[in-house]
């Protein structure tokens, strides 16, 4: 590769860190996954795969509202500016011994209508095991809702 592309590909990134899109497609995808949960829509997997073509419109509303600072609004409910800023944890099968100390932090805050969002559960029995475990030990009986062949979640009630 020239050095001139290398130049170009580098000032690009860093441009898309200063302007914080570097996780602009995954912020997409979360936007469609609470729109389609607010609508109690499926989940179509090639929206996902294809998430900039497929949801054209909100991108365009997203990058907005990095410069402008406005909220998103999905069906009448309002979205964070930034859906990083909502409280988000990764917790997967290299943190396993994080994951109850995790899921009990956010029982503990008892925020209603909350999300957890579990990745790893199709890919590592483990962690599945854990979910259900936990889940169990709770007495947690909201609906488990599998999201794709690695990742559920369930809304807290």
């Amino acid at each position: 590769m020239k050095k001139t592309e290398l130049t170009r590909q580098y000032i690009a990134l860093l441009k898309k860190s200063l302007v914080n899109e570097l996780y602009v497609e995954n912020e997409l995808r979360l936007l469609h996954t609470f729109r389609s949960m607010l609508h109690n829509t499926p989940l179509a997997y090639n929206n996902f795969l294809h998430i900039k073509q497929a949801e054209s419109n909100l991108l365009k509303m997203l990058l907005t509202t990095k410069e402008t600072g406005d909220t998103i609004v999905l069906g009448g409910e309002k979205a964070l500016r930034n859906v990083t800023e909502l409280s988000h944890s990764m917790v997967g099968k290299k943190r396993l011994e994080n994951l109850q100390f995790c899921i009990e932090t956010v029982l503990a805050d008892d925020i209603k209508g909350g999300f957890i969002i579990v990745d790893d559960y199709g890919s590592c029995p483990p962690c599945k095991q854990a979910i259900h475990d936990f889940r169990e030990k709770y007495a947690i009986s909201d609906e488990l809702i599998v999201i794709d062949r690695q990742s559920v979640y369930w809304r807290k009630s």
